[in-house]
């Protein structure tokens, strides 16, 4: 019996996509209705809400929430993230420019649309033997990170 396992990676692409799309949408929210002093003093309470729905979206990942609101706790984390972020990605729109910045989030979104695309019609196995190339590159990855933190980078 020949088990045929679909491509998670496809989904994950998507998904990804959707959040940043959610994302931009909490910042658009963040510039129209939470003035920035606001945003700096709210950020803690926000971070602990954030937290929340992060235990959320992974509660949900584990079957107690039913499956058709586990993905809408991660694009409402995403869109207070979107939130939370503002006054950061404003700094960016002041120093860029605002079509730059939104250009950089459309075409960020449109690449994993288009991942999602190719990896739909890619065998699944292809993607699934990396994950302990990645997790080892990771693992490298961060001790440097924290070195660089303290010693600079040039």
């Amino acid at each position: 019996m020949n088990k045929v396992i679909q491509n998670p990676i496809a989904d994950v692409f998507k998904y990804l996509a959707i959040s940043i799309l959610f994302c931009f949408l909490g910042y658009g929210f963040g510039v129209a209705f939470v003035p920035e002093s606001v945003a700096m003093i709210a950020n803690i309470i926000v971070v602990v809400m954030v937290i929340a729905l992060l235990i959320l979206c992974l509660v949900s990942r584990k079957g107690i929430i039913p499956d058709r609101f586990s993905m809408n706790w991660v694009y409402l984390f995403t869109f207070i993230d979107g939130i939370i972020l503002y006054p950061i990605i404003q700094m960016y729109v002041g120093s860029l420019g605002k079509e730059i910045v939104i250009s950089v989030l459309f075409i960020t979104a449109l690449i994993f649309l288009v991942l999602s695309t190719i990896a739909r019609r890619e065998k699944s196995d292809k993607y699934l033997k990396l994950g302990n190339t990645l997790f080892v590159g990771l693992i490298i990855l961060i001790p440097f990170t924290i070195i660089a933190s303290f010693i600079g980078f040039g």
